[in-house]
């Protein structure tokens, strides 16, 4: 049996669903989805909307899948994928409406993220963050350090992400010989573990967040 995450990591996707429904309506919004991977919530925004959507990533196998599912979905004039790391975004200054990163900007911290993003908006567009929630009140505190307001805000505890994701991906990893790439069985068993021996460390949260003028 070959184990693939995403059918389980689709669960997550009525979240991805809420917070977009938190934005205003924008008539074809220009979105851009940086840390993209395989392209499940990519994928979505554009089936929410009738915009654009550029999905960003390093990796390459993640890139591909993600390439094979717009094809499927007939959405190749609406959504396409870029290979580049995050800081080296090819994007002029104000170019989307929405930016989005569901669990992609760890490896930069909160605050030099919001930094980065912030650049690639139009005046008053509109930033989502999936993110852990440790330490979320100084987090709230950096999007209005960061020039942002805080549209809105939710927690994914502990027991959303065990009854949702892992729970189902624990049963499926005890009959799997392997993992569909860019999936590896050894690094899917080590997050499991590491869930169960601290599953607080994974509650995560939803940043909804709109850019503001900087203070002259």
């Amino acid at each position: 049996m070959t184990l693939n995450p995403e059918t389980y990591r689709k669960n997550l996707l009525k979240y991805t669903t809420l917070a977009f429904r938190l934005l205003p309506e924008i008539e074809k919004p220009a979105i851009l989805d940086v840390g993209c991977g395989t392209g499940i919530p990519t994928i979505h925004l554009a089936e929410m909307c009738n915009g654009s959507v550029v999905g960003v990533d390093v990796d390459r196998v993640a890139l591909e899948k993600l390439e094979a599912k717009i094809r499927e979905k007939g959405l190749s004039s609406r959504v396409r994928a870029i290979r580049c790391p995050m800081g080296e975004m090819p994007f002029d200054d104000g170019a989307f409406d929405i930016v989005w990163a569901e669990g992609s900007v760890g490896h930069l911290g909160f605050t030099s993220a919001l930094n980065l993003l912030r650049r690639f908006l139009k005046s008053e567009g509109f930033l989502v963050i999936h993110h852990d929630a440790v330490d979320h009140m100084n987090k709230i505190s950096a999007v209005e350090s960061a020039n942002f307001m805080l549209r809105g805000f939710f927690v994914l505890s502990e027991s959303v992400w065990w009854n949702d994701y892992y729970k189902h991906l624990e049963a499926e990893l005890t009959k799997a010989a392997s993992a569909e790439p860019p999936f590896e069985l050894s690094s899917l068993r080590e997050e499991v573990e590491q869930f169960k021996r601290d599953p607080q460390n994974f509650r995560s949260a939803f940043f909804i967040m709109q850019k503001q003028r900087r203070p002259a």
